[in-house]
């Protein structure tokens, strides 16, 4: 049986790692004001510019289910089976729509990851390397809802003026950031954003401080992919993040850009580190 995997853009994998994965990715749609963008094809520069000239946060919006129809038959048409990897219902309508799609079909499998950006991706490549081994799609669909619990996904952000904006937190703790220059670190947990430990100092610092802090409470993580995932950050910080993530072990160590979709929600100068426990 030949098996397509699937998602949709927040993903955030680059169009190398989606070749390498053999990965199909399903844009989001973003819109700045009355323009229409498919995310992966706007910049978070861009994203940023917008805000920064008219203080109103972009808007996003999941494929609808005739979109997610037309992406699964044309894969359909060259594979005997999808399956289809999911941004968390808790944060996107994606999973309906690509559910209710995907009911007009036989053999397309639909997961929610109860996960975002990379932490989808790690999931992905699990995926990728079952249908390598030529296992079934329903044996590789259980043992993905196995690992969907182990993927830690968690981010610290510059300011949460996205993030109020977008209704996900309240004005005392917007508040609390701007006076006293605290550094939020957001964690997804079962499928939903929260608030975890809170940095203070500039970023740079921060970025170092939250990446050993992620290493301190998972010590048990599965060695063979990390992800780090940011808006925007200086190259020196990447380096410095990237050999702490080397000495700890970790043997592919993945930089990637969050997507448009993502970035309307972190804004600058945010960073993620995502790996997945044994």
């Amino acid at each position: 049986m030949k098996i397509a995997l699937s998602s949709e853009s927040t993903i955030d994998f680059s169009k190398d790692l989606l070749k390498k994965y053999d990965i199909h990715s399903l844009p989001l749609y973003v819109y700045l004001g009355e323009e229409e963008f498919f995310d992966g094809k706007i910049e978070g520069e861009k994203i940023f510019d917008y805000f920064k000239q008219t203080k109103k946060l972009p808007k996003t919006s999941a494929p609808n289910e005739s979109d997610y129809i037309k992406h699964f038959k044309k894969l359909l048409k060259e594979n005997d089976a999808i399956i289809h990897l999911s941004i968390s219902s808790g944060v996107s309508s994606s999973f309906d729509h690509a559910l209710s799609a995907s009911k007009h079909f036989k053999n397309v499998f639909v997961i929610d990851t109860k996960s975002i950006s990379t932490g989808i991706g790690l999931l992905a490549i699990r995926a990728r390397n079952l249908i390598e081994k030529g296992m079934e799609a329903t044996d590789i669909v259980n043992d993905i809802y196995e690992h969907i619990s182990k993927v830690r996904v968690s981010l610290v952000v510059s300011n949460l003026i996205y993030i109020y904006k977008g209704g996900r937190c309240n004005s005392i703790l917007l508040l609390g950031s701007n006076l006293l220059k605290i550094r939020p670190q957001l964690v997804v947990r079962e499928g939903i954003c929260k608030t975890g430990r809170k940095f203070i100092g500039n970023m740079d610092n921060v970025f170092i401080k939250y990446t050993r802090a992620v290493l301190e409470e998972y010590k048990n993580a599965d060695l063979e992919n990390v992800f780090i995932t940011y808006t925007t950050c200086k190259s020196e910080i990447l380096e410095q993040i990237t050999l702490i993530l080397k000495q700890f072990g970790f043997k592919n160590i993945n930089l990637t850009r969050a997507g448009a979709t993502v970035a309307c929600y972190t804004g600058e100068n945010s960073l993620a580190v995502i790996l997945i426990e044994k």
